[in-house]
């Protein structure tokens, strides 16, 4: 199906979800999802609720005060070893690239030097006839 055909296809039932009533339609919020939408919005709720009394949610994580070693060793060193991999890597495509390139040239002399032998036999064949 192309996508013209694909837009023929959806563009009645997008008119119709846009104009239905702003009341009907439903959030689309992670919290919220598939639920229509009521009189009282998490806002309204948040705001009836007392400062003094709010709390941060936990996150489930009980927060660690010792350093990570993996952390300090990439927080000095990650833009060095970044560096030295994307030099080995380049380094490692340009003598791939040089290898190729001298492979070539050997093949391309060898299929020359067939052809004069090749040549030079034909001349010899007809000098004997």
């Amino acid at each position: 199906m192309s996508p013209i055909q694909h837009l023929r296809r959806t563009a009645p039932r997008l008119q119709s979800l846009l104009s239905a009533n702003p009341q009907q339609r439903w959030h689309s919020g992670p919290l919220y999802r598939n639920t229509p939408k009521s009189e009282s919005s998490p806002a309204d709720v948040q705001s009836s609720q007392s400062s003094e009394n709010w709390q941060p949610p936990n996150s489930g994580k009980p927060k660690s005060t010792e350093p990570n070693p993996h952390r300090d060793f990439y927080g000095s060193f990650g833009f060095p070893v970044l560096k030295v991999a994307l030099g080995s890597i380049f380094t490692y495509q340009l003598l791939y690239w040089g290898w190729l390139k001298l492979e070539s040239i050997d093949e391309e002399k060898t299929k020359q030097e067939q052809l004069v032998d090749l040549r030079q036999q034909l001349v010899d064949v007809v000098k004997e006839s």
